[in-house]
């Protein structure tokens, strides 16, 4: 009897535990295409992979990117420009979703164009593609950064036959530009604290603080641990931690606290937050905020936030139930043979 609970036991234990689903980037054999920039005279650094362009106020210029089709077909690949922005990771994002903060005035996409957004590359050999560079007539400090965005566009057919176009694979080319001669790029001037507030963010209920860089550098953090307390009894409520943290130019670091699968709860909050960056400087922020009942009403109902049992689980637990009441029944006739004798 013993050895068959301690073998139950071990099965149990080893279904617990498995893995049962693991997810696998493309592999990069896969992908069709590369790019290459070409060089640029007003390059500063020629040891970086981006451009990084001394350009003069109101000068023209342009930069070159090489689109390399590697495989045995011809592709359209699509190009886009971006406004360098941040992450809820903390990192530097180039793909256009995160909207552009009002303090930045000379974003990228107002000083770098493309006349052809889609390009065919014939199979195994490459096409030059040109960037219009026009920069504004005054000067301005620090630099402007951005990226050249580049997605293979492939065609597929719909349900009812007709062409669509998916993206696959995107490359993106970084381009710094500034009217100064130095090749500084990141400064740690100063940090500002925006809005504290609740927010539906993709069906989940969250908090979020914005810490603003209003400035025409990257800010380089090492850390920042954010705390959320209750202002009635001081309980700590939240927290949430990141590390090598890089803030875009006029860009706010959205610190995003996960309400999981508990409800927003109205009532008056303290966001603490504490920073330190690369130099090893300390930044404190401190915001009372309020969650509304309307608006935690709102949100708690909105989010699609679902605590969902997977089914090998509720096999298992039928399974459990009836090896046990085997192993009862069993048990019970065994001692009850014993007590007749």
């Amino acid at each position: 009897m013993k050895k068959i609970i301690l073998c139950f036991s071990l099965i149990i234990s080893y279904l617990c535990f498995i893995n049962v689903d693991v997810n696998a980037d493309e592999n990069d054999s896969n992908i069709s295409f590369t790019i290459e920039g070409l060089p640029n005279d007003k390059q500063i650094d020629e040891n970086v992979p981006y451009y990084h362009l001394k350009e003069e106020p109101g000068e023209k210029d342009q930069i070159t990117i090489k689109l390399i089709n590697n495989s045995d077909r011809e592709i359209s690949l699509e190009t886009s420009i971006t406004n360098a922005n941040t992450n809820l990771n903390g990192l530097m994002d180039y793909t256009g979703t995160r909207a552009d903060h009002a303090s930045l005035k000379i974003p990228l996409t107002s000083i770098l164009t493309c006349k052809e957004k889609i390009v065919k590359v014939p199979a195994k050999s490459s096409v030059n593609q040109q960037f219009d560079i026009s920069m504004p007539s005054e000067k301005f400090d620090g630099v402007i950064i951005g990226g050249i965005v580049v997605a293979e566009k492939n065609e597929s057919k719909t349900d009812d036959q007709s062409l669509s176009l998916n993206n696959e694979y995107k490359y993106t080319m970084g381009v710094v530009l500034t009217n100064q001669d130095d090749n500084v790029i990141k400064k740690n001037i100063s940090l500002i604290l925006e809005e504290v507030s609740p927010k539906l963010f993709d069906g989940k209920k969250t908090v979020e603080a914005n810490i603003l860089n209003d400035n025409p550098y990257i800010f380089s953090g090492k850390s920042l641990k954010a705390k959320i307390y209750s202002q009635e009894n001081n309980d700590l409520v939240n927290e949430i931690s990141l590390k090598n943290i890089s803030i875009a130019p006029h860009s706010s670091l959205p610190v995003q606290f996960d309400w999981g699968k508990a409800d927003l709860k109205s009532g008056n909050y303290i966001f603490k937050g504490n920073l330190i960056d690369t130099d090893g400087k300390e930044w404190k922020f401190e915001k009372n905020f309020v969650i509304k009942a309307e608006e935690a009403k709102s949100i708690n109902e909105k989010s699609v936030f679902k605590v969902e049992i997977p089914s090998y689980l509720a096999t298992l637990n039928f399974c459990i139930i009836i090896i046990t009441l085997i192993l009862t029944t069993v048990h019970f006739y065994k001692y009850r043979g014993e007590l007749k004798l």
